[in-house]
């Protein structure tokens, strides 16, 4: 069985000013290594209990994974390598912020076998950055993208922010022109959480650009992009040449992944028998180790999504015998650092929920994750799985006409109009299900 590995690291110098992620401020490097361990110890429980396996592709997302220090990230790296067969071609990505990216901090990731790196850019105006609670600056995000490409990784990745406050084209167009610099490129949309800063002022009357100018901005991107050789491969996602997340295209393809850390989600064929939280303990006893306790100002509830920052072929095989989806379970691990360290502790994995994958859900799951991606939904395929056409001919050749769609007739795959409105579209597939 072909796995990804997700590791959260939920450490940062300071909180964004958006952000709702599983993350914490200004934790000690004594801290950050002690979670390593655990995040280590939860991986020898899936190396325990999972079927033979091949970890093809390792993220480190976050918080800040490169505040993790270099014995942190060589043990969790090492762990997997040992207990995990991690495959000798593993892409492994590493999200940074630009402030902590050196000359030194990129050889050393380099040496343990980090071979693709992950810049939070998100805006190249310094007053942007500031009202967004960024660490870093754009002379910081330059010196960053140097150290990257001359230190020698083969895929850098920078995101960008689309639907900031006061945030006009010509700002955004400065932004992709300095993003386009790099291999791959994520552009998101502003959440605004309510219960964040940002929220707040939002609330509070702080202006955001409209729907309409944060759709002409992705446009911008796709044409601004595609003009510097890069090809639209995901709603929110742009490569060039051998440049795409693998990663990330394990998700949109619904390919099993596990997740390890606090707030960590997983991904798992129902066939994969681990035991379920609380259960007994499934791991060497000889990796029992002391649970670190963190101070109650870190004991905060939270979760997070995987990835992120996450096709030029989206053709995963069926991955549970003749019907994919329909037989899988999704997990989310504990949030607060302390109680997922005693979870780790005790039973040797930090989940705090499994649900189980339903037929709807699958369903759902694959025409979602699938009109996300340039390549769209294979037709003769999803009906061959779910026994159910998703769209009928003569819809299909309206949204051809509307250039929503692509004018491809064994798939529903989108066109960047489409894009822009995959929601809507993705809905009407549904209500055409019966969903």
């Amino acid at each position: 069985m072909k796995i990804s590995t997700y590791i959260h690291i939920p450490f940062c110098k300071t909180r964004c000013t958006y952000c709702d992620f599983c993350s914490y401020p200004n934790v000690p490097a004594h801290r950050r290594l002690a979670y390593a361990g655990d995040v280590c110890r939860e991986a020898l429980f899936y190396a325990a209990n999972l079927p033979p396996h091949e970890v093809g592709t390792v993220y480190f997302g976050g918080g800040t994974p490169s505040l993790m220090p270099a014995a942190g990230l060589w043990k969790m790296l090492a762990t997997l390598r040992e207990h995990m067969n991690l495959a000798p071609d593993a892409e492994i990505t590493l999200e940074a912020n630009p402030d902590s990216v050196t000359p030194q901090a990129c050889d050393g990731w380099l040496g343990m076998g980090i071979n693709r790196l992950s810049l939070g850019i998100q805006a190249v105006q310094d007053d942007m950055l500031r009202t967004l609670g960024r660490a870093h600056t754009h002379a910081q995000s330059q010196a960053a993208l140097h150290c990257a490409q001359q230190a020698g990784f083969a895929n850098v990745s920078m995101d960008g922010m689309v639907g900031l406050p006061g945030q006009s084209m010509a700002m955004w167009q400065d932004t992709l022109d300095f993003l386009a610099q790099a291999d791959h490129v994520s552009c998101y949309t502003l959440e605004v959480h309510a219960d964040t800063p940002l929220g707040c002022a939002v609330a509070q009357g702080l202006a955001l650009p409209n729907e309409d100018d944060t759709a002409d901005m992705m446009l911008e991107a796709h044409q601004r992009l595609a003009a510097r050789g890069f090809t639209h491969y995901e709603v929110s996602n742009f490569a060039k040449e051998g440049g795409q997340s693998r990663h990330n295209m394990g998700y949109w393809a619904r390919l099993p992944y596990i997740g390890l850390g606090a707030g960590a989600h997983g991904f798992l064929p129902t066939q994969v028998s681990l035991p379920m939280p609380h259960d007994p303990l499934h791991v060497p006893q000889n990796c029992l180790r002391t649970v670190h306790r963190f101070p109650p100002t870190l004991r905060v509830n939270c979760s997070t999504p995987h990835g992120n920052s996450p096709a030029s072929r989206v053709d995963a095989p069926a991955l549970y015998g003749d019907s994919p989806a329909l037989h899988a379970y999704r997990y989310e691990n504990i949030g607060d650092l302390t109680t997922y360290a005693e979870a780790v502790a005790q039973t040797g994995h930090g989940r705090k929920t499994t649900d189980p994958v339903t037929p709807e859900d699958a369903i759902k799951e694959t025409v979602m994750l699938a009109l996300r991606t340039h390549v769209g939904l294979e037709l003769a395929a999803f009906e061959r799985d779910f026994g159910k056409s998703p769209i009928t001919d003569a819809q299909h050749a309206r949204w051809v006409k509307e250039g929503i769609c692509q004018p491809t007739p064994d798939r529903l795959a989108l066109t960047p109009k489409g894009f822009l409105i995959n929601n809507a579209v993705i809905s009407a597939v549904w209500d055409n299900l019966g969903l």
